[in-house]
This record gives C-alpha cells, structure tokens and sequence, in this order.
C-alpha cells in the first residue's frame, strides 16, 4: 500500500505515478484508499488521491462544506505546484470535482463525473436526510452499517466484494451527516452551462 502524504493545511493524500495529472476524489464516507484499483493508472497518469476534510485520516474537521472541500484540494495542487489536471470524482467527490471547476477552472483539464450530482431538490432534502438518519441510528455497530451500506451500493454481495468494501467504506457519523447536509447545498444548475473543458459523465 502506498504510504500517505500530509499537506501543508493538513490534507492526506497519495501521490504515485508519471504523467498528466489526474485528481482522484472519494465519496461520502469513503477513503482514498478506496481507489486501490485504480492505482493502475499510475503507469499512465501521476495521480494525487486525497482525504476529503473529516474523512479517512485527515482529522481536520471543522468547517465541513463542498466548498471548503474543494478549496482544500485547490490549495493541494497550488503546493504540488500543478499547473492543471484531470479531476475525476466519485458521487460526493463529484460535487467537489464540480466545485473545483467553479473555483479555479484554470486548474481543471477535463472533468470525470462519476455517479453523481449537480443539485438536490428541496422536496428530495428532508426524505434522504430522514432515511439516512434511521440508518445510522438503527445500527448497533460501525460493522453493521457498513454491511447495510454494502447491500445498498454494490452490485455483487459476494463475500471478497463485502470484504473490499468494508475496507474502504469508513463513516463517520457526526462527519457523514455534516457531509450530506453539505451536499444539500449543491446547486450547479447556472454553472453547468459555462463548463468549456471535456467532461465525462458516468452513471
């Protein structure tokens, strides 16, 4: 396993490879290290895979905001002294990668959006808040949810599948609710048009 690198403003990432950059974010509860099959790429790209504010090792936790998730992997590639990369993101990571854009395009080569969002409906806000709420309260164990989380997202439930998942699946309550909540925020609907880099969307 790669060994992790810590920012200066406290943002743990990978960094490996040779090649045009390429920005890998997570989703909501997930880790960097969950891109492990992806780390393949780096024959062909230089990647550099943070830790979002409050997830996996960072333990910077205050100020929870794709915005400020954004802002933090901005300052990332300003220290790295990277002129412009391709940002991929994951679900909540691309609302970041989206985010990205809106605050320094310069930086943005192309865009890879990955089962995600550009705006959630206000009549969608409180149902998903409510049911995610009622998952996280109903069980017992950090084990537990992620087993309910692992049913709800992957595609096989064979034991190696759960197993990876579990892994790479690492909510933290208080983290992951301030998280969702953030992601309520997101409205990209003006932005969208304005975007002029190749993009890619994958659902």
């Amino acid at each position: 396993m790669e060994k992790s690198k810590v920012s200066r403003l406290g943002m743990p990432y990978l960094h490996l490879g040779n090649g045009e950059h390429l920005v890998l974010i997570h989703g909501l509860g997930e880790v960097k290290e969950g891109w492990q099959a992806q780390f393949e790429l780096a024959d062909q790209y230089e990647l550099i895979i943070p830790d979002l504010r409050g997830h996996g090792e960072c333990t910077k936790t205050e100020g929870i905001s794709v915005p400020n998730f954004a802002a933090d992997v901005i300052a990332l590639l300003n220290e790295l002294k990277i002129k412009n990369a391709h940002i991929l993101g994951l679900s909540m990571g691309g609302a970041v990668a989206q985010e990205i854009y809106r605050q320094a395009p310069h930086l943005v080569r192309s865009l890879m959006l990955i089962s995600t969002f550009h705006f959630f409906p206000k009549t969608l806000r409180k149902p998903l808040l409510k049911f995610k709420k009622v998952r996280l309260g109903l069980v017992a164990t950090d084990e537990s949810l992620k087993e309910t989380a692992a049913h709800m997202s992957l595609y096989s439930w064979s034991e190696e599948n759960m197993n990876r998942f579990n892994r790479f699946f690492q909510p933290k309550r208080d983290i992951f609710l301030k998280s969702l909540k953030a992601c309520f925020q997101v409205n990209n609907i003006s932005m969208l048009p304005t975007i002029t880099v190749p993009t890619l969307i994958i659902g």
